[in-house]
């Protein structure tokens, strides 16, 4: 257990020798002639209890516990005033928060007792902050152990894309099929639309391949890691093209999608794969908001620019929006507004996405009522 200081301050070089002479055998005494004296003595040691004396140049005593309030909030705070100085111990009960105030000429027991009394509360203080900082580093651990489910709940849109894909692979391969049986070795209308169904069979086995990949993005993003080692310029153009692919489903029921291309550029210092996880991420996010709207009245804009040195992506929808509390928190790890479903875990990767990337990932109000999500990465110089 710590054996904390009593720290007694007081100008008066008497009453410094006799607080010694009367507390020094029963507990750990120091003192100081002055205010500061004692905050720096505060700033280089354990102390747990700082009794002061109110008269004192250049800093009374309630100035004094009103800094070790601020400053030290853990050490129990005493105050010795005559008693024409009830109003200072007014004040240094409404701005210091002491514990006690104690009057002149102070009575040795009983100011051994309040001095007991005061380092236990101390220590009581000092268990419960060890309590809590060892409640943090369990509430860490548990979070490790729900990242798994977090990570399902990012994966299922991606799933969700690949298996009606497959689907649709199975029905073209199943029609190629009847079709080549029924032209045998012709070379008709048969066989080309057969060589369409084939066609098409590839692009959809394209995508589920690209799907795939976004999963693997998603795993690599939750660990500790910094820039991928195969970073390289990305096509913004093509790669929000086959997100809004993966999404078409939902867009159909959102209401309305805009797209606003104002320019085609490319990206430095990430991967294809990131890029499209959290334009994923954010193209999701916006329709999920859109949902609270009747049939049909969403909107989802999503717009494309650069300037000098940045692409940017502004993701728009006219959902309930971000309230401004939330604002400093939607990129927490598990902070989420969905109510029964969601983890939080989305965002938190896109913006740790775009960071490692050297960009940003930010969220403000939309002209569309809603939110908006401004994505910022390096611009590529091609």
């Amino acid at each position: 257990m710590s054996n904390p200081y009593i720290l007694f301050v007081d100008d008066d070089d008497a009453n410094r020798l006799v607080f010694e002479a009367v507390c020094g055998d029963e507990f750990r005494v120091a003192t100081a002639p002055s205010a500061q004296d004692a905050l720096d003595f505060l700033a280089q040691h354990e102390v747990g209890v700082l009794i002061s004396d109110q008269r004192m140049p250049g800093m009374t005593g309630v100035e004094l516990l009103e800094i070790a309030r601020r400053e030290h909030p853990q050490v129990a705070r005493l105050l010795i005033t005559a008693f024409s100085d009830l109003e200072s111990a007014i004040d240094a009960i409404n701005r210091g928060h002491i514990r006690r105030y104690l009057r002149k000429p102070w009575d040795p027991d009983l100011l051994k007792r309040e001095l007991h009394d005061a380092l236990e509360l101390y220590e009581l203080s000092d268990k419960v902050q060890r309590l809590e900082r060892r409640l943090v580093d369990t509430e860490r651990v548990y979070s490790l152990g729900i990242i798994a489910a977090s990570i399902a709940h990012e994966l299922r849109n991606p799933l969700a894309f690949i298996k009606e894909n497959l689907e649709r692979a199975r029905s073209l391969t199943a029609r190629s099929l009847e079709t080549l049986a029924a032209e045998g070795d012709g070379d008709g209308a048969g066989r080309r639309a057969l060589q369409k169904a084939l066609t098409q069979t590839g692009s959809a086995l394209d995508d589920i391949e690209a799907g795939v990949q976004r999963m693997a993005a998603v795993v690599q993003g939750v660990e500790v890691s910094s820039r991928s080692a195969d970073a390289n310029d990305v096509d913004l153009r093509d790669v929000l093209r086959l997100t809004l692919r993966m999404v078409q489903g939902q867009i159909r029921y959102a209401g309305r999608l805009e797209l606003a291309p104002r320019a085609s550029p490319w990206v430095r210092g990430t991967t294809r794969d990131k890029v499209g996880q959290v334009l994923l991420n954010l193209a999701v996010n916006a329709l999920q908001a859109v949902e609270a709207n009747p049939y049909g009245e969403g909107i989802v804009r999503i717009e494309v620019d650069h300037d000098e040195d940045w692409a940017i992506v502004e993701v728009s929808d006219n959902g309930p929006g971000v309230a401004a509390g939330d604002r400093a928190k939607i990129f927490d790890p598990f902070f989420t507004r969905k109510q029964g479903e969601g983890t939080g875990l989305g965002l938190a990767i896109s913006k740790r996405i775009a960071e490692e990337a050297g960009g940003t990932l930010t969220v403000e109000p939309s002209p569309l009522g809603g939110a908006m999500f401004r994505l910022r990465l390096p611009l590529a110089k091609r």
